[in-house]
């Protein structure tokens, strides 16, 4: 092995994967919660939608709402009481 080259252990490996899993849960939540839904029945499609309900609660989609336009926008929740 050539002086000065890193080695990477199996850790760095799963804290890469669980980072990017993250990311797309942030980005794309709601999409994992919709390819759960057109799947047929099974064990693959209730770990889709394990993953895609808590995912799509995260990040619901064309709601970017603010207290002034909570109530206007489609999809945002209300504004308590």
């Amino acid at each position: 092995m050539a002086s000065g080259a890193r080695r990477f252990r199996a850790r760095d490996a799963i804290i890469a994967i669980l980072v990017a899993a993250l990311i797309l849960v942030l980005i794309q939540g709601a999409s994992i919660r919709r390819a759960g839904d057109q799947l047929n029945p099974g064990p693959g499609r209730d770990v889709v939608l394990a993953v895609g309900k808590p995912a799509s609660w995260v990040r619901r989609p064309g709601c970017r709402c603010t207290p002034s336009r909570r109530s206007s926008r489609a999809g945002c929740p209300p504004t308590p009481s």
